[in-house]
């Protein structure tokens, strides 16, 4: 089993990690604000989870194939 070089796999979290920590602090501002959200936030919520499980599964699948594909449902979710 071969590691990931050490900027991709750090890319990859702190992608991860931002996009799903966008979407904890919309549901702090929902739940403790009582700011409710519009469906088109609902939407771009599921997005940005979409692309932190992306991520996520981009630093399990190590190889060059799994870079490609990972980089590309980024991009794919992204747009």
């Amino acid at each position: 089993m071969t590691i990931a070089k050490p900027s991709r796999a750090q890319g990859l979290l702190a992608l991860a990690a931002l996009s799903l920590g966008a979407v904890g602090a919309a549901l702090v501002t929902q739940h403790v604000f009582d700011m409710q959200p519009c469906p088109w936030c609902v939407l771009q919520r599921l997005e940005f989870v979409a692309i932190g499980a992306v991520a996520l599964l981009g630093l399990v699948w190590s190889s060059a194939l799994g870079v490609r594909v990972t980089l590309l449902g980024v991009l794919a979710l992204a747009t």
